[in-house]
């Protein structure tokens, strides 16, 4: 919704009063997504301009028109994802549930960094492009797009991440989303009882590395495995609440072929081993909460696993930097 000042602005400025309509400059249509369809177009229009040259002056010129409008229909599919509004309410009001921001940091500090993420996302994730291999373009980038942050990049970089992440959990579910049904509570719950055996996986799994591994590891996989009890916990509320029973998880058997398949044999080979195994079961984890967000769940369950998919791809990412640093 926008905010008073930006109404007065837009009256004062004679311009339309509901910006927020957003019509689709391809199809007139409201609803239109400005950064998917801007991107979509200046890159359609580029190609088409080149395959164009191959017939002289008018056939670039044609050539242009054509790849701006169909690249435009393609940058607007992955635009539908990303609504710069939605994000920043979502994120202004999620902000202070996320581990790396500071105690008593106000949103105005970790806004941009959030916005960085969500408008690259919708850049680089239309060309198939995931954050860790874009993220030193975004490091450089970052002193002129910080606005008036004062955050370092290593200290924005988490919070444009879980930008990028939210949208990215929802991209691939954009070209069919107006038409598909929303789950139905019996979807819903098996959806997460299959999250509740990922994350107890993950409990067990980490549980039983951190007691192998030295101190500093140990510390931190238990940490891990706290949290992801904590998730469990959320989901198996979340099923009780829609009237089904909650999956206990968490045996050893059910890690071992979910996710940490060579774990017993990890365990006698050494610190580098059972890091090598922890990541193959954060894989799992990782991939469990994509597939379920491809899905389209209920808004407030949908903004739950994506919350949670945040912490999630945190703890992989962290475990994959160790098992790096040890190479």
């Amino acid at each position: 919704m926008a905010s008073n000042y930006d109404r007065n602005d837009a009256g004062r400025k004679g311009l339309d009063k509901t910006p927020d309509a957003n019509p689709d400059p391809i199809t007139g249509e409201h609803g239109a997504h400005p950064i998917g369809t801007g991107i979509g177009a200046t890159g359609g229009g580029l190609a088409g301009a080149a395959i164009g040259a191959i017939g002289g002056p008018i056939g670039i010129g044609i050539g242009a028109a054509v790849g701006a409008i169909v690249g435009g229909l393609a940058g607007k599919g992955a635009g539908e994802a990303l609504n710069p509004t939605v994000e920043n309410e979502y994120w202004q009001n999620e902000y202070r549930n996320r581990p790396y921001v500071k105690r008593e940091a106000k949103y105005e500090e970790y806004a941009p960094a959030y916005r960085y993420g969500w408008e690259n996302a919708a850049t680089y994730g239309s060309q198939g492009r995931r954050f860790d291999e874009v993220e030193p373009e975004l490091a450089q980038r970052w002193s002129t797009s910080r606005g008036s942050s004062t955050l370092e990049w290593n200290n924005a970089k988490d919070a444009a991440r879980d930008a990028w992440s939210r949208v990215e959990g929802r991209s691939d579910k954009a070209s069919y989303a107006g038409s598909a049904q929303v789950a139905d509570d019996k979807e819903v719950r098996s959806t997460l009882n299959d999250l509740i055996k990922i994350c107890k996986d993950g409990v067990y799994g980490f549980r039983t590395a951190a007691d192998k591994v030295d101190g500093a590891y140990a510390d931190l996989f238990r940490q891990f495995a706290a949290e992801r009890d904590q998730l469990a916990a959320e989901l198996q509320n979340e099923v009780s609440r829609r009237g089904g029973d909650p999956d206990e998880g968490g045996d050893a058997v059910g890690a071992i072929h979910r996710g940490w398949i060579n774990l017993k044999s990890a365990l006698t080979g050494g610190q580098k081993a059972i890091i090598d195994e922890a990541e193959r079961g954060e894989d799992a984890a990782v991939a469990a909460y994509r597939k379920a967000l491809e899905k389209r769940l209920p808004a407030d369950v949908e903004t739950m696993l994506n919350r949670q998919y945040a912490k999630v791809k945190a703890a992989h990412d962290r475990v994959r930097n160790i098992k790096h640093s040890m190479a």
